[in-house]
């Protein structure tokens, strides 16, 4: 009998130690290449919303 409950207890623990596992590299994986990296970050920024001011200053000039 304790074989028994040893053994349901090492599976589920190694079930559930998979199950981090495979977790933790699904969701921490980073993008592979610059482009995708790049279109990410813009997704997420409102760094597109705006301009710098500078900019507008130098295209006002004649």
């Amino acid at each position: 009998m304790f074989w028994l409950a040893a053994h349901m207890w090492f599976l589920l623990i190694a079930a559930f130690a998979v199950g981090v596992a495979v977790g933790w590299w699904i969701w921490g994986k980073q993008p592979d290449s610059p482009v995708q990296r790049a279109r990410d970050e813009a997704m997420g920024s409102l760094a597109l919303d705006f301009t710098d001011p500078g900019d507008e200053e130098e295209s006002k000039a004649p």
